[in-house]
C-alpha cells in the first residue's frame, strides 16, 4: 500500500496503490473519488478568480472620472431644459443613470424592482433612437420586486432582441418583458415579434451559452454565466424562436429574497 497526498500546483493529487475488495480498498477508492471532486472545485474558484481580476484590471484601463463624466451629461441636460427641449434632457438623465449603475458594480446582484428600472431607461432611450418602430411592454409581478437577480441581466437581452429581431424587421417592432413565478423558483420573459431564428441558428446558440468566450454573442452568455455562478446548474437561459415569428429570451432563477427591510415595489 502507498499513498501520498500532493498539494503542489493547487491540486490535491492522492497516490493510491490497494489490491483486493476488503472495506479499506473501498475507503480509498472513495477517498481518491473525494480528492478529484475537490480539485474540480479548487479549479472552478481558482479560475473564477482570475476571470474576476482580470475584469478588475480592464475595467481601471478604461475608467473615465464618473464625476466628469456625469457632471458633463447634466449640463448638457440643463441645457437642453432650458432651450425647452424636455424630451432630449429626459433622455439624457436615462443614459446617466446607465452609466452610473454601469459604473458602480459593488454587488453581484440586485433586486428584481432595480433591474427593471435599469432595463426600462435603456429601453425608453431606443425608443427615442426609434421613434414609433420599436414600442415595449413591461409586465413585471409586483410579487417578484425583492428577488435576487444578477445586475444587469436584462439589459444584454433587451439589447440582442433589438439588434438582432427587432432592427432588422420591416414595420413596427414590440418587445415585451414579463414574469412567471413556479415552485421555488421565477422566469422573466424578453419576447420580441422580430425576424426570428432558423432551427440551426438556436441550436447554435443555445450550445455556445457554455461555451468559451466567442465574439459573438458576449453579452448573453456573460449573462447566462453568471447565473450558473451564483445559483447553480438548473438556472440560466434558455431561447426559442421561429422564423418570421420573433423570439423568447427565458431567464430561470431561484425564488431568492432580500432582507425584509431591502424590499421595495416595482
Amino acid at each position: 500500500m502507498r499513498y501520498a497526498t500532493d498539494f503542489h500546483g493547487g491540486e490535491a493529487k492522492p497516490e493510491i496503490r490497494l489490491d483486493g475488495h476488503d472495506e479499506i480498498t473501498e475507503l480509498y477508492e472513495d477517498m481518491g473519488r473525494m480528492m478529484d471532486t475537490i480539485n474540480r472545485l479548487i479549479n472552478g474558484v481558482y479560475r473564477l478568480e482570475l476571470e474576476k481580476k482580470d475584469a478588475e484590471i480592464k475595467a481601471l484601463q478604461s475608467q473615465i472620472d464618473p464625476h466628469f463624466v456625469f457632471n458633463t451629461m447634466e449640463s448638457v441636460r440643463m441645457r437642453l431644459w432650458k432651450n425647452r427641449d424636455f424630451q432630449t434632457a429626459e433622455i439624457i438623465q436615462k443614459f446617466a443613470l446607465l452609466m452610473r449603475r454601469s459604473m458602480e458594480w459593488d454587488k453581484d446582484t440586485v433586486t428584481l424592482r432595480e433591474e427593471v428600472e435599469l432595463v426600462k431607461a435603456y429601453l425608453q432611450i431606443q425608443q427615442f433612437r426609434f421613434s414609433d418602430r420599436i414600442c415595449f411592454e413591461l409586465q413585471v409581478d409586483p410579487a417578484l420586486s425583492s428577488c435576487k437577480i444578477p445586475k444587469f441581466s436584462l439589459q444584454p437581452l433587451a439589447e440582442n432582441a433589438i439588434r438582432h429581431g427587432l432592427e432588422p424587421k420591416q414595420g413596427h417592432g414590440k418587445l415585451r418583458i414579463s414574469s412567471e413565478i413556479g415552485t421555488g423558483e421565477f422566469f422573466i420573459f424578453v419576447e420580441d415579434n422580430g425576424v426570428g431564428m432558423e432551427a440551426e441558428t438556436l441550436q447554435k446558440l443555445q450550445a455556445e451559452l457554455d461555451s468559451l468566450p466567442r465574439q459573438e454573442n458576449i453579452g448573453i452568455r456573460n449573462v447566462h454565466r453568471r447565473i450558473r455562478l451564483l445559483f447553480g446548474e438548473p438556472y440560466g437561459l434558455h431561447f426559442r424562436s421561429e422564423p418570421g415569428q420573433g423570439t423568447t429570451a427565458e431567464v430561470r432563477l431561484p425564488l431568492c429574497q432580500f432582507e425584509e427591510g431591502e424590499k421595495e415595489e416595482i
